[in-house]
């Protein structure tokens, strides 16, 4: 029947999805960033990573202005490097699936009257996960923008009091559904919590 042959074409299509998966985190490399290391920045070692690799990053500091992620990467903090915006807009664009962001220290995004400059801005995104970092003097800490099934987890995110004009907020979520935000310590922000049009949220301290 033609119901039957829907089921097993999907059916085919799933076990494709999940063989092509499973093969791609088979073949998953980890790339160390580090100032004695063949790569030295965050930004060369995104342009060498394939989909799912692992990119862990030393501590030490890192200036690189925009960081931007366009494919499905894990970014790993190791002894708590500090990836500083230097004021000049976002510190981590986000346009990719799958991707992870953790133990990071990130600062000094830019400000505007016009743009929500963020610590980590994430947009058209699915399964991202923002875990144990530290955030401060960004404008936005973390801000998602239509982008869904995301984690927020054990971040600290602490704004600058003394730009209150300009403050946006701890966590802002613009058109988002399905995203859990949990145990995180929000400070110093204009709203530490702000959702826009977001649905089938789980938030939990």
């Amino acid at each position: 029947s033609s119901a039957g042959a829907v089921m097993r074409s999907m059916h085919c299509y799933l076990a494709a999805f999940l063989f092509a998966a499973a093969f791609q985190g088979l073949n998953a490399k980890v790339l160390r960033v580090c100032e004695s290391c063949p790569v030295r920045s965050i930004k060369e070692a995104l342009r060498l990573a394939a989909p799912a690799d692992t990119i862990e990053v030393d501590g030490g500091l890192y200036k690189e202005g925009r960081i931007d992620i366009f494919k499905p990467v894990r970014i790993l903090g190791i002894n708590h490097p500090v990836i500083d915006g230097e004021e000049k807009g976002h510190v981590i664009y986000v346009e990719a699936p799958d991707v992870t962001i953790e133990g990071l220290l990130i600062q000094n995004s830019g400000t505007s009257d016009l743009e929500e400059f963020a610590g980590i801005y994430v947009e058209h995104s699915e399964r991202c996960r923002i875990i144990g970092n530290h955030l401060k003097k960004n404008t936005y800490g973390v801000y998602l923008s239509n982008s869904n099934h995301c984690i927020i987890q054990d971040n600290t995110i602490s704004g600058a009091h003394d730009q209150e004009m300009t403050a946006g907020n701890g966590v802002h979520l613009f058109y988002a559904e399905n995203i859990e935000v949990l145990n995180n310590e929000v400070s110093l922000h204009r709203d530490g919590l702000y959702f826009e049009f977001a649905k089938n949220m789980r938030i939990a301290k």
